[in-house]
Formats: C-alpha cells, sequence, structure tokens
C-alpha cells in the first residue's frame, strides 16, 4: 500500500496478474508472485520512549519530647511509568530541512512494523527502517521476511515528500517480472500544514513492465497511474501499536495500461482504486485500509502498525 506508502507494498503484483489476465483472456488468473502491501508513509516515533518515574518523596518525622527514638515515614513505592510512542524531544530529532514533516517522520536507524491482512493470501507482516536521512532525501528499506528486501530514495521538497515509485515487490519463481518507472510527479505526503480536512493533492506514475512468455508470447505493457489524495479530517483509530487520533486521507485513482501479448496490441485495460490512509501527527501512517482492491468487490485489505523500534 503502498503506498509508503505506500508504506508498506500495494499488491502490484496481482495487478499485472489482472491485466495479464485480461490481456491474454484467461477465466483464472495464473501463478502469482509474492507480495505485500505498502504504507506511503511510515512513522518513525519509537514505542519505548523512555519514560520518566514519579516518587513521592518522604516527610521525616519530628522526634516527640520523650526518649523514644524518631520514626520515618515509609517512603511510598515509585508510580509505574507510562510508555508513549512520541515525545517532544523524540520529534526534536526530525531532520531540520524539507524531510522534516510531524505526518511522516523519519528518523535515521528505527525500525516501523506493520500487519497486512489481505484477504486470499492472509496476515502477513514488513518492516520498514529509514537511513541516510538528509535535508533534501532519505532511503526507505522495506524487509518483506524470506530475504526480500526493497530500497527507495524518497525525495523531499517545500512542497512535501516525494516516493519515486508507486510500488516494489519480489517476484515469484513462476514469472520474470522487469517494471521501470519512467516518470514520478506530485506528491506522497504533503508538507504538514497541509493536513487540514479540505486539503487535496495528487501522484503520478507511469512504468514500463516486461512479463516472461507464459505460453502466449512475452507482454509488454505500459502503466499509468493516476491518484488524488483529499484530507477529510481528525478520527480516533486503535491499531495494534495503539490509539491514536489521526488524519483521515482519502484515495482514490485509476491505472491504465497499455499492453501488447506476443508482438499483439490488445485493447487498454483500466482498473480503478480507492483506499484510506490514517496518519497520526508525530507518529506517521497508523493504518490503510483498501475496501474494493482494484474495483474487485472484495473484502478489505489492511495494513496496520504494530511497533516501531
Amino acid at each position: 500500500m503502498l503506498y509508503s506508502r505506500p508504506a508498506a507494498l500495494i499488491v502490484l503484483t496481482l495487478l499485472f496478474g489482472l491485466l495479464a489476465l485480461a490481456a491474454c483472456g484467461g477465466d483464472e488468473p495464473a501463478n502469482e508472485a509474492a507480495i505485500a502491501t505498502e504504507v506511503v508513509a511510515a512513522t518513525e516515533a519509537p514505542a519505548d520512549a523512555a519514560p520518566v518515574e514519579a516518587t513521592v518523596a518522604t516527610e521525616p518525622t519530628a522526634a516527640p519530647p520523650t526518649a523514644t527514638p524518631p520514626t520515618a515515614e515509609p517512603t511510598a513505592a515509585p508510580a509505574e511509568p507510562t510508555p508513549t510512542l512520541a515525545t517532544a524531544g523524540e520529534t526534536a530529532a526530525l531532520p531540520t530541512g524539507d524531510c522534516s514533516n510531524a505526518f511522516y517522520p523519519v528518523i535515521e536507524g528505527r525500525t516501523l512494523r506493520y500487519a497486512n491482512n489481505i484477504p486470499g493470501f492472509g496476515v502477513t507482516e514488513h518492516a520498514i527502517t529509514h537511513s541516510d536521512v538528509t535535508d533534501t532525501s532519505f532511503t526507505a528499506t522495506t524487509d518483506l521476511g524470506d530475504g526480500n528486501v526493497l530500497t527507495q530514495t524518497w525525495t523531499c521538497s517545500g512542497e512535501g515528500l516525494l516516493q519515486p515509485e508507486f510500488s516494489q515487490l519480489p517476484t515469484g519463481d513462476q514469472v520474470t517480472l522487469t517494471i521501470e518507472f519512467v516518470e514520478s510527479s506530485g506528491l506522497t505526503i504533503p508538507a504538514a500544514d497541509q493536513f487540514q480536512a479540505g486539503a487535496t493533492w495528487t501522484t503520478r506514475y507511469v512504468a514500463n513492465a516486461t512479463l516472461s512468455d507464459s505460453g502466449a508470447g512475452e507482454m509488454l505493457m505500459e502503466q499509468t497511474t493516476e491518484l488524488t489524495h483529499t484530507v477529510i479530517g481528525p478520527e480516533t483509530i486503535t491499531v495494534p501499536a495503539g490509539e491514536f487520533e489521526a488524519m483521515r486521507v482519502e484515495t482514490t485513482g485509476n491505472v491504465i495500461a497499455v499492453t501488447s501479448v506476443g508482438g499483439v496490441a490488445v485493447p487498454p485495460t483500466e482498473i480503478p482504486m480507492s483506499f484510506v490512509s490514517w496518519y497520526a501527527e508525530n507518529v506517521g501512517l497508523v493504518r490503510q485500509e483498501w475496501t474494493d482492491l482494484f474495483g474487485a468487490g472484495s473484502e478489505a485489505a489492511t495494513t496496520e502498525l504494530v511497533a516501531i523500534e
């Protein structure tokens, strides 16, 4: 989902499988590659912030007029500390340049763990680690497990943050899928002051893909993804990492693919997209939900923040 995307990875392999199926006129999808949902945005505030322990001071007891030795009041046990996900001290560690964004905080070396629940594929996890953080860029490394590690370098400007690719993904053993992104424009995450109800922004990606011959010939595809994001307003959302006051962002758009199979052009295919993301200030992306994955009428696919390390 990628997004981060978001966050987390959108099920791009599934999308290419659907488009290939439409292009080839088949009735059942072919063996698809491993998938994971992206979250466009990810958090960097630690889950184990250093708490401040409270203690109760001991009042000395004055000596009585008799010779009886004075007795001290017992000292109360210190109160249990309450851990928090983010504190002012931690958010101060954000970069000071264009990459500083309270709704998508990136901190050098911090890892965020997410759980993905995709109908038909079960529950998986992925972890995103940020590194090489500067005023104008940072690297996001996504660990999908089983040795699949994906790396992207985001760019930062005064207008916001841009992910260089709509998603990344490992490929399966049955097919060879090569994807080259030739255009990325707009914003993935706008500047923090744009996280207000009614604010909108757009993102556009163009990618060329080659799918190895699966019987009908090699498939070549140009895929254009256009998305519009709208801030709805604050909501309280609960995920495994805790309860957050987060801004709800609704995204709609479509993917248009121009395809040829075995050198024969097929009619363009258009697949709609819609998903919802929740971003908490000083935390980042805490949940993403695809209510109608690629317009297929499927159950909701979700990505939720589990922990920050």
